[in-house]
C-alpha cells in the first residue's frame, strides 16, 4: 500500500499537444492511486490515528463509535471492526506504542483501552476525572496520559491501573499534548493561552509559559526535539527553544483562522488544520508556507494523522469525511533558503506531486 514512487516533470513545451496532456493525465493518475480514496462517515470524526507500522487506521466519531479500518490504494479503506465505546463524543484516540491496543478518551470523562485485533475492551475507566476529557498523549509501553476541559493533567500507569501523578496548572481546557522521544518532558497547552512543562520521569511540574493572549490549540516537537512549536487560535505559530519553555523564541503568522491542529511530516516541515477547512504544508526554520494540500470545504478540520512512512496524510473535518493526502513528494524538496516569505503561497493549492495546480489539472 501507498508506494513512494514520484511521478516524473511535467512537459516544459509552451504547445499543448495531446501527447502532453495525455502524459500529465498519467502522471496525475499514478500520484493519486497510491491513495486509499476518501470516505464519508455517519457522524464526524473527531480523533484519528494511523497504526505505528502497520496499513491500518482509526476513527472516534462524535457519537462515541470507535472505527478501525485497513488501508489499501485507489480503494475506500475497509472496516475492520466498529465499537460504540462511549456514550458522549469520542475525542481523540492514540494508538499504543506497540500498535496491539489503541487508547481512546471521550466528553463523558472515560477512556479506555481496545483491543486492535478485536475491537474489545482491555481496560475501562470509568469517571478518569471531573470534566470531559480533552486530550490524549501515550508514553512508552507503560504509560498514559490525559487532559481534560478543566485544566487537569492525569499520568496513568497501566501496569496499576490507577493515576500516578496529576496536576492543575492550567484554567482553561487542554487542548493537545505532546511527549519527547525519551518519553521524559510532556508540553501540554491549554484554552487559558498558556503551554505547561512537566517532566514526567520525576511526576514534577517544570514551567508555565507567558500567556500568548490567544488559545493555544496544538503542540509538536521539531527539529530534533531543539525546538517546540504550538499553533493558536489568531492564526498564528509560535516557537519555543528547548529548555526555555516559559517565553517564545519566534513567531509565524499569517494562517487566516485558527490552527485547530497540526501534524509533523518531517522535522522541519508540518501541515496544519485550519479552520477555514484548509490543510497547509509549513516549513519551519526558516518559516515558509509550501503551499495548500488539501480541504474540508470550508469546514474545521478536526484531526490529522500521519502514517508510518510519513508519506500518506490523513485528515477528517466536520464535513463527516476522512480524505488522504499524498506527502511524499515532500522528502525530497531539498533545503529551503532563508527569505521573504511569499504570503500568497498559504492559499495555492498543491497537486499530488506537490506541483501547484494549473492550466493541465484542469483536464484531468
Amino acid at each position: 500500500m501507498m508506494a513512494t514512487n514520484t511521478s516524473e516533470e511535467e512537459s516544459s513545451s509552451v504547445g499543448v499537444s495531446s501527447q502532453s496532456v495525455d502524459s500529465h493525465h498519467e502522471n496525475t493518475q499514478s500520484a493519486t492511486d497510491r491513495l486509499p480514496k476518501a470516505m464519508k462517515l455517519d457522524f464526524p470524526a473527531m480523533g484519528l490515528d494511523f497504526h505505528p507500522g502497520e496499513d491500518f487506521l482509526a476513527a472516534g466519531l462524535i457519537d462515541g463509535t470507535v472505527k478501525f479500518y485497513s488501508c489499501s490504494d485507489s480503494v475506500e479503506p475497509e472496516e475492520e471492526w466498529s465499537m460504540k465505546a462511549f456514550t458522549k463524543s469520542c475525542r481523540r484516540l492514540r494508538f499504543t506504542e506497540t500498535g496491539e491496543g489503541l487508547v481512546c478518551i471521550s466528553k463523558d470523562k472515560s477512556w479506555e483501552i481496545l483491543n486492535v485485533e478485536t475491537g474489545k475492551v482491555e481496560k475501562a475507566f470509568k469517571g478518569a476525572h471531573e470534566h470531559a476529557i480533552s486530550s490524549v498523549a501515550v508514553a512508552g509501553t507503560n504509560y498514559v496520559v490525559t487532559g481534560d476541559d478543566d485544566g487537569k493533567l492525569k499520568l496513568w500507569d497501566l501496569r496499576k491501573d490507577k493515576a500516578v501523578f496529576e496536576a492543575k496548572e492550567n484554567e482553561d481546557y487542554l487542548s493537545d499534548i505532546a511527549i519527547d522521544d525519551q518519553n521524559r518532558i510532556l508540553f501540554a497547552t491549554s484554552g487559558d493561552g498558556t503551554m505547561s512543562t512537566y517532566n514526567i520521569k520525576r511526576r514534577r511540574f517544570d514551567v508555565q509559559s507567558l500567556n500568548l493572549r490567544s488559545e493555544l490549540m496544538c503542540v509538536d516537537i521539531v527539529r530534533r526535539g531543539r525546538k517546540v512549536v504550538v499553533g493558536c487560535s489568531d492564526g498564528s505559530l509560535n516557537f519555543y527553544n528547548h529548555e526555555m519553555y516559559g517565553d517564545i523564541s519566534d513567531r509565524f503568522p499569517g494562517h487566516p483562522d485558527s490552527v485547530d491542529v497540526s501534524c509533523k511530516i518531517l522535522d522541519d516541515l508540518i501541515c496544519t488544520g485550519c479552520g477555514d477547512g484548509t490543510i497547509r504544508a509549513v516549513n519551519v526554520f526558516p518559516h515558509k508556507f509550501l503551499g495548500v494540500i488539501g480541504d474540508h470545504g470550508g469546514l474545521p478540520v478536526n484531526a490529522l494523522t500521519i502514517n508510518a512512512a510519513s508519506t500518506v496524510l490523513a485528515s477528517c473535518g466536520s464535513d463527516q469525511k476522512i480524505k488522504f493526502w499524498d506527502v511524499e513528494h515532500f522528502h525530497h524538496i531539498g533545503k529551503i533558503e532563508r527569505g521573504k516569505n511569499d504570503k500568497s503561497i498559504k492559499n495555492k493549492r498543491l497537486n499530488a506531486d506537490g506541483k501547484e495546480e494549473n492550466f493541465f489539472s484542469d483536464l484531468v
